[in-house]
């Protein structure tokens, strides 16, 4: 085992020891406090009540829209960030109400899944902060799918698949080719948490996937080191485990498609 394996076991073992559940026997919801922090530096909490015929229902009590609207960002408006909100909402298959909470309800036996579903849409909603108003026509995602559209490059957004364990990631883009199956994740500001999260996705989906689709599954990451400084130990992470990278920086070169040709 490399240190990146080792890494990775420490990081959910990190997630393990730095997660609490408080019950509220009065109300009967349970808050399940998470390792990650939200816009104002406060932990992300998640909400969860049974409900009857064995469902659970999870929702962040209208925090993170909420927090962000205390920043002046109005997710009901132009700018693109509404569609921003409904593309991260059929990602991961959550709700939001009239007061701007998220929600999801699932099966018990699906709480797992359900946990990771709304944890995912949380942190992604939330790094919505980043969108300023004179950034707002600069997301790096819509960079990476002008690009695509540009260079006639045939994509699939929003791959989702069933890891070994049962529970669905999603994937920014895939490209299917004959023999090979890429899945392309994009990074606008990449650290150590999302980096363990896409190996530890990977990891789980490789298998599935190759035996299904009797095809090779190629992982890349896309990088944005033009506006937030990527570390070389976060590349060197991706060598390592035999995964590429491609560097927003470089797309100008004339073989910078290349690996998705």
């Amino acid at each position: 085992m490399n240190w990146v394996n080792e890494g990775v076991a420490e990081y959910y073992e990190w997630l393990k020891q730095r997660t609490f559940v408080k019950q509220d026997d009065t109300t009967g919801w349970s808050i399940i406090s998470t390792p990650y922090v939200g816009i104002f530096n406060d932990t992300i909490d998640i909400f969860v009540k049974s409900m009857p015929e064995g469902k659970v229902i999870l929702s962040d009590d209208g925090n993170t829209l909420g927090n962000l609207e205390l920043l002046g960002l109005n997710f009901k408006s132009a700018n693109g960030r509404k569609d921003i909100v409904q593309r991260i909402r059929l990602n991961y298959g959550v709700t939001i109400t009239k007061d701007g909470e998220i929600e999801k309800t699932v099966d018990k036996k699906e709480f797992v899944q359900g946990k990771h579903d709304m944890l995912r849409a949380m942190l992604e909603l939330s790094d919505m902060v980043n969108l300023t108003t004179h950034r707002v026509s600069s997301v790096f995602r819509d960079d990476v799918k002008n690009l695509f559209h540009e260079k006639r490059v045939n994509v699939t957004p929003g791959f989702i698949a069933s890891g070994r364990s049962g529970i669905r990631f999603t994937f920014d883009y895939l490209i299917a080719k004959p023999d090979t199956e890429i899945v392309l994740q994009t990074f606008n500001n990449l650290d150590r948490p999302k980096l363990a999260t896409f190996l530890f996705g990977v990891d789980e989906v490789k298998p599935i996937r190759e035996q299904i689709s009797e095809k090779t599954f190629k992982p890349i990451a896309l990088v944005n080191d033009v506006e937030n400084k990527v570390k070389s130990e976060f590349l060197d992470a991706l060598r390592n485990r035999d995964m590429e990278y491609m560097l927003w920086s470089q797309r100008e070169n004339p073989d910078f498609l290349e690996k998705i040709a």
